[in-house]
């Protein structure tokens, strides 16, 4: 399992959409305080739009975070691997049933082959390479690692 080996820390995705997110807030606090500071009453229809687009948009952003983001906290990490290749392939079915063309590589240790897009990898057959790896999650299928390499250990 990849959740084995040792975390990197955080994905940025974590970061960038926690930042809206608090920002979106924000906005919409603001102009609640205006809407108050102007008496609590309505002066235009503008400050009505206002208001509810402000309103709509904190309360999508935090429905698409509660339908679509994976919680658990392996999700958020980026894993360091080091390992050995056991075998390379360039033939994977992928959900649509379509041979992908990124290379799969099986690695020791690791519970399921990981997805590399370096062109490096076909040639690191029984070599220990250092890799960053990240799993991805997928709605009602397995969780896919997807990974980089960070160096090819010399032999």
């Amino acid at each position: 399992m990849l959740t084995d080996f040792p975390t990197l820390g955080v994905r940025i995705e974590l970061w960038v959409a926690l930042g809206v997110l608090v920002a979106l807030i924000i906005g919409a606090v603001v102009s609640f305080a205006v809407f108050r500071r102007k008496g609590g009453y309505w002066h235009s229809s503008a400050d009505v739009i206002g208001w509810f687009f402000s309103f709509g948009v904190v309360v999508m952003v935090v429905g698409f975070a509660v339908a679509l983001f994976p919680y658990q906290p392996k999700y958020w990490q980026m894993y360091e691997v080091d390992s050995t290749v056991e075998s390379v392939t360039n033939t994977f079915l992928d959900s649509s049933g379509e041979v992908s063309s990124v290379p799969i590589v099986q690695l020791t240790g690791v519970d399921r082959p990981v997805e590399v897009k370096d062109p490096r990898v076909l040639n690191l057959k029984g070599r220990d390479v250092s890799f960053t790896c990240t799993m991805h999650w997928h709605y009602q299928a397995a969780d896919t690692y997807k990974c980089k390499i960070r160096e090819i250990k010399s032999e």
